[in-house]
């Protein structure tokens, strides 16, 4: 069974939910851990797979070299890339972030994702990744059994409402 909210085969079309990453999160590339965190965020409902955003000052800085690519997301405005530098070279554009979010998603700033595919190994909580096959949006994918319920950060639905019923 996997770990994500939704089919697997229908596209998410709500306003994303951030929740604490449930155990943290830990990335390893050669053998070393280039990222550790309890406290990166989960992006659900973006994608297909949950998104895991670790704070910059967990990260290796150190193994990452900017890349001139951006882009932009529908939901959490301009992207920018980093290369991962690895044992054989740059892994280009393995990590991502939102130089600007949105208000509603300020929790992600200084916070980089990482494609699962382009590190040897992911880990939230003790559950390890597997990136989400014919994903190209870096959604990862864990066992049900290895992971804890999570902590809701910012729902945007829930906001919606408050705001409406506070007028």
């Amino acid at each position: 069974m996997l770990a994500w909210r939704g089919s697997p085969r229908v596209r998410q079309t709500c306003a994303p939910i951030l929740e604490a990453a449930p155990g943290g999160v830990r990335i390893e590339l050669a053998g070393q851990v280039i990222a550790q965190s309890q406290a990166a965020v989960r992006v659900v409902g973006a994608t297909e797979a949950p998104l895991y955003y670790v704070p910059a000052h967990h990260v290796d800085m150190d193994r990452l070299h900017p890349s001139d690519r951006q882009g932009k997301s529908d939901w959490g405005g301009r992207i920018a890339y980093f290369h991962l530098i690895g044992p054989e070279g740059l892994i280009p554009e393995a990590v991502w972030f939102f130089p600007e979010p949105p208000p509603e998603y300020r929790a992600l700033r200084s916070h980089l994702a990482f494609f699962p595919q382009a590190v040897d190994e992911a880990w939230v909580g003790q559950a390890r990744v597997q990136p989400y096959a014919g994903a190209q949006d870096g959604g990862w994918v864990t066992t049900d059994e290895a992971m804890p319920e999570p902590v809701p950060v910012y729902d945007p639905l829930r906001a919606a409402r408050s705001a409406g019923a506070s007028r």
